[in-house]
């Protein structure tokens, strides 16, 4: 018998996972909680709900304040070639106040 997505879901919710969906606002709202409270849970979102995220997470003040630059193309083009990372702008998203509570957003394919 092929296993569908919803006897997926069902499986991850009798082991004691939680499993949301919801429009777009709602999903980052959830994030956005997560991420002022503190609270240790991975977020699998879409790339327009991640990007709306990580859009309001960091702004220029935190960015500062972090002490994080852009790359230059150079430094790109050899993290592609030498670590194989195609897309390194949208590797993989870690808050900084986040990185010790264990919280982690990433986007599913499109």
């Amino acid at each position: 018998m092929q296993e569908t997505s919803l006897h997926r879901i069902d499986e991850l919710v009798k082991s004691g996972k939680l499993v949301v969906s919801g429009d777009d606002e709602t999903m980052v709202d959830i994030v956005k909680a997560a991420i002022l409270n503190d609270v240790s849970a991975s977020f699998y979102l879409t790339r327009e709900q991640a990007d709306a995220v990580k859009a309001w997470y960091w702004t220029p003040e935190r960015i500062k304040l972090t002490g994080l630059e852009p790359i230059s193309r150079e430094e790109e083009h050899r993290i592609k070639t030498e670590l194989g990372v195609k897309n390194i702008h949208n590797f993989r998203y870690a808050p900084y106040c986040a990185l010790n509570s264990g919280l982690s957003v990433r986007c599913i394919p499109s």
